[in-house]
């Protein structure tokens, strides 16, 4: 038998939302994070002890419900960028330990990296890579990890850049019905008005 197979025109279709806000976060790290003094990793193996130390506290363990090991990798190259948290139990680095021809790696890098494991297994592969669920969970390590002044500073300029940093609300069926009760009157106050 011959496999099926699809043909597509142009791009293919992704299953994973669109990442719309990447730009627009990566501005308000630099404006927010990485601009602040912090520490800074310049050995990997001391940069491993600390990820490990978080990731098996309690702290971890009440916020994210499970302790699990994530292992860092340091490569030559990592797709065209500094680093990459893509798969759940893995964070990749650049083997070169500087940032910004600073010596070192800054630990907010560490904490957006961690935040991708994190979103990655709580929510699935199939949300954007720098959505609202990723933007969530990175203040909550940031204000962790680097404090409540690290925390003001990039939600403040999260807000600023108009990155979006809420779940979306959800409403009850009960809230839902009073909702369109209360439409349908407007609407019917509007008709009537006319």
């Amino acid at each position: 038998k011959r496999k099926q197979t699809l043909s597509y025109r142009g791009q293919r279709p992704s299953l994973h939302e669109r990442d719309s806000q990447r730009s627009r976060l990566y501005a308000a790290e630099r404006v927010g994070l990485f601009s602040m003094d912090q520490k800074r990793f310049t050995d990997k193996v001391e940069m491993q002890q600390y990820l490990d130390k978080l990731t098996s506290s309690a702290w971890w363990e009440r916020r994210y419900g499970t302790r699990w090991k994530v292992e860092l990798r340091f490569i030559s190259h990592v797709r065209g960028a500094w680093s990459y948290g893509g798969r759940r139990g893995h964070i990749k680095l650049r083997s070169k330990m500087e940032w910004d021809g600073t010596p070192g790696l800054p630990i907010a890098l560490l904490c957006h990296e961690i935040a991708h494991n994190v979103v990655h297994a709580q929510f699935g592969y199939y949300v954007a890579g720098h959505g609202r669920q990723f933007c969530k969970v990175y203040l909550e390590i940031v204000r962790h990890v680097m404090g409540d002044e690290a925390w003001r500073c990039l939600k403040d300029a999260m807000v600023e850049r108009r990155v979006k940093h809420t779940l979306p609300r959800t409403l009850s069926p009960e809230a839902k019905a009073a909702a369109a009760e209360r439409l349908a009157k407007v609407r019917a106050a509007a008709t009537s008005s006319s």
